[in-house]
């Protein structure tokens, strides 16, 4: 999918393979969607290991590091799992309780569990990242494929608005069309973040950025709207922007870290359906500006152990890194 075309893009000389694809159908009913879903999830998780325990016939892995995907593990070889919530946010509580309890079960799979965050009172999850009893994580710091960069020539030009698009079909779709007639009279940029099509463009619209280039964009503007998925606000962390967040309805996450952002003020939510921009920019301009200090030393922390672990024993290291999907895996 997407995800492919993005890691082909950024690593042109790695070999890239494709585990079971997944195809997930989203509703109003976010969650109750999802639910209703279970048993093919089950299938597809049966034949995603099957995928994984082939490839590591072939090319014997001596690591997996698993971007939130759980099946990517196996027992005879040193597994790591990286999520951003181990307790989500359901709202039916029973539905909750077994939300946890499956994710537990998988993090039990894996021999470390890493979570992309700060620890202490800077963290950007909140409750979404309190851990399960008897299983113990790593913080990571704030990833981000992106650096705010020190200058940016004036080849790029200043925009004051710049609204980035994501999510899950129909929703991403319908978010992409109110942004253009609620910005249609702004010096606003719509970035589509549609990689498919990145030869697509028009006025004051791209349907794709890279990530170096998107960077720059960012640290000219001054107002920056986003739906507020966890990815999404890490790489946002570092630019000192007015965030204005528009959650995917029935998505609890973004729910949540949009409440808890607005709660610090550091952004505000936008309900597009009752709200002009003109509204919604004054309220924003009485905001503090979105920023994390990040601590890059966690993660330095996390790959040392890692190679003490696994890769100290060894006499030599003749391996290659093979991405799946969005999921790195070290052979």
């Amino acid at each position: 999918g997407l995800a492919k075309i993005v890691l082909a893009k950024a690593y042109p000389f790695l070999p890239i393979h494709s585990l079971a694809p997944l195809t997930i159908e989203y509703g109003k009913s976010f969650w109750l969607k999802l639910f209703s879903q279970f048993f093919p999830f089950v299938y597809w998780m049966i034949r995603d290991h099957y995928l994984l325990y082939q490839l590591n016939k072939q090319y014997n892995f001596d690591l997996i590091i698993s971007d939130s995907r759980p099946t990517c593990h196996l027992k005879k070889t040193y597994s790591v799992f990286i999520t951003n919530q181990p307790s989500p946010l359901v709202p039916l509580h029973i539905l909750q309780n077994f939300m946890r309890l499956f994710l537990k079960i998988i993090m039990k799979c894996f021999h470390e569990v890493w979570i992309p965050d700060l620890p202490g009172s800077n963290k950007l999850s909140g409750e979404l990242i309190l851990m399960p009893p008897n299983i113990k994580a790593k913080y990571l710091g704030l990833l981000s494929r992106m650096q705010a960069p020190k200058e940016v020539s004036n080849e790029i030009n200043k925009v004051e608005v710049l609204a980035i698009v994501s999510g899950p079909e129909p929703m991403r779709s319908d978010f992409e069309k109110q942004l253009k007639r609620k910005l249609k009279t702004e010096n606003a940029l719509i970035v589509g973040g549609r990689p498919d099509q990145s030869a697509e463009s028009e006025n004051r619209y791209l349907s794709y950025l890279e990530p170096t280039e998107l960077a720059k964009y960012l640290s000219k503007a001054k107002f920056v709207i986003n739906r507020g998925g966890y990815s999404s606000l890490l790489d946002l962390a570092a630019f000192d922007k007015y965030l204005i967040l528009v959650p995917t309805p029935g998505q609890s996450e973004q729910n949540y870290l949009a409440q808890r952002l607005a709660s610090n003020n550091q952004a505000v939510i936008w309900d597009m359906t009752q709200e002009s921009w003109d509204t919604v920019r004054s309220r924003s301009e009485k905001t503090n500006t979105f920023y994390l200090e990040n601590d890059p030393s966690l993660l330095d922390q996390a790959i040392l152990q890692l190679e003490n672990n696994i890769f100290a024993k060894k006499n030599s290291m003749n391996s290659g890194v093979h991405l799946i999907s969005n999921h790195w895996v070290f052979g």
